[in-house]
């Protein structure tokens, strides 16, 4: 005679409460107390089942065992995410007390760098000691303008060229390209036609492997394509263009510049570790590192910041609007629309302020033609945030970053936890071995 297993029964009140405070006060490193699923029970039949009936009864069993074991996973991905939460926390403190500590002063306008370059002359009040003159150092003399007017999403065509010129006509003396965008010959027209002299321009191109050129070629290329003798900026695009490794291609990335082809040279897309193999044997180090940053990401880009700011190397930040763009409503919303309710500025504007309290050089990408849109991403340089206002957009940050990550762990689940379901209705429809 078969019995029924006990039903099961709620936890108390007073139970479910010390179950809330114990997440609360949970440490950072923990053993996870396994998950206690509720065993599959079959049936019991008056007759001895068939050897079709045993074989379905097996495949539900593992089938089930299979989809709690998912599940568990899932679970405990949660909960250490409520450990990460603390965690960053700690991090991030960590992390800007550290930047603070090396971070070069910058302004808003003009970063500016000297290289390692033995061929680079210096300003004749500028006299570094002979340790000084091989390093990175910041100072007035080669200036990187420290918000750059993007093309990336402008395409081909008549398009790009107007908005180059407007672009340049309301100030921005900073155009940022590259081979992959095909538009260096449309951006050197506008240049061209806007009558501004080169040295007011600085124009950043990148190497991206386009056609399956080298990098000495590719230079030549885009030079051609601009419409001019040098290039301010010159940056390997992702370091897996870096072939037939980092080391090799960044020695052809310092004949280019000792070439005179370049002023500087920099890298985009690189982490620390990529960095590191760079930094082994170059003789110049990179003048910039261009890579995704806004507040969502900033947590997970932290060490490349800091990792720069140790080395002198320059972070840009493109995408920094992505909050407001591509994800908006969420978590950053809030604090930036109060920041900028109080100093009446938009919402754009503050994020761009917050690249710059970061000691980054923000890209933008045009996600407007309105030209008055283009003049208030130049203002956003004299807004001055508070440490309480850069710390309150780095919080949501993280909470939304977080929340991305639930987000996922939990769709995973649902998918797990559906075809788990669907395998055992198919199951118990077809009642027969397999």
């Amino acid at each position: 005679m078969s019995h029924s297993p006990p039903p099961p029964t709620a936890p108390s009140a007073s139970g479910q409460a010390r179950s809330e405070q114990g997440d609360r006060n949970m440490p950072f490193s923990f053993t996870p107390t396994p998950m206690v699923f509720p065993t599959v029970y079959f049936p019991a039949t008056s007759s001895k089942p068939d050897a079709p009936a045993i074989r379905q009864m097996k495949f539900e069993r593992i089938t089930w065992r299979v989809t709690q074991q998912h599940i568990q996973e899932q679970w405990l991905m949660l909960r250490m995410l409520k450990l990460q939460e603390q965690e960053e926390e700690l991090r991030l403190r960590e992390a800007e007390q550290h930047i603070g500590s090396i971070r070069h002063s910058m302004e808003w306008y003009s970063i500016s760098r000297v290289s390692d370059d033995e061929d680079e002359a210096l300003s004749e009040d500028s006299t570094p000691s002979d340790a000084e003159a091989d390093q990175c150092i910041f100072r007035i003399g080669h200036s990187i303008p420290s918000i750059a007017f993007g093309t990336w999403t402008l395409g081909k065509g008549q398009a790009p060229i107007d908005q180059v010129d407007q672009a340049l006509s309301i100030g921005f003396n900073h155009i940022d390209t590259a081979q992959s965008y095909r538009n260096e010959e449309e951006a050197g027209l506008a240049l061209r036609e806007s009558g501004l002299a080169r040295s007011d321009v600085f124009i950043t191109t990148k190497y991206s492997g386009s056609g399956g050129l080298d990098i000495e070629t590719s230079i030549q290329n885009s030079l051609k394509n601009l419409g001019v003798s040098y290039v301010d900026l010159y940056l390997i695009h992702s370091p897996r263009l870096a072939t037939p490794d980092i080391p090799t291609a960044w020695a052809k990335m310092e004949k280019i510049k000792k070439d005179g082809l370049a002023r500087s040279i920099g890298v985009s897309n690189f982490g620390v570790p990529e960095l590191e193999a760079l930094l082994a044997s170059a003789k110049i180090t990179p003048a910039a590192n261009q890579i995704l940053f806004h507040p969502y990401v900033y947590a997970q880009q932290l060490p490349i910041l800091s990792f720069g700011a140790q080395h002198g190397i320059v972070t840009e930040a493109y995408s920094a609007l992505t909050p407001i763009t591509h994800q908006p409503g969420g978590p950053v919303d809030k604090p930036v629309n109060a920041i900028a309710s109080r100093l009446g500025a938009t919402a754009d504007q503050v994020i761009l302020a917050w690249v710059k309290a970061k000691g980054a050089v923000a890209v933008t990408q045009v996600s407007s033609t309105k030209k008055f849109r283009l003049e208030g991403y130049l203002s956003a340089g004299d807004l001055a945030l508070t440490e309480d206002d850069v710390a309150a957009i780095d919080a949501a940050g993280a909470k939304g970053a977080r929340q991305q990550t639930a987000r996922k762990v939990l769709r995973r689940a649902a998918v797990i936890t559906l075809v788990g379901a669907a395998a055992l209705k198919v199951c118990g429809s077809l009642r027969y071995g397999f």
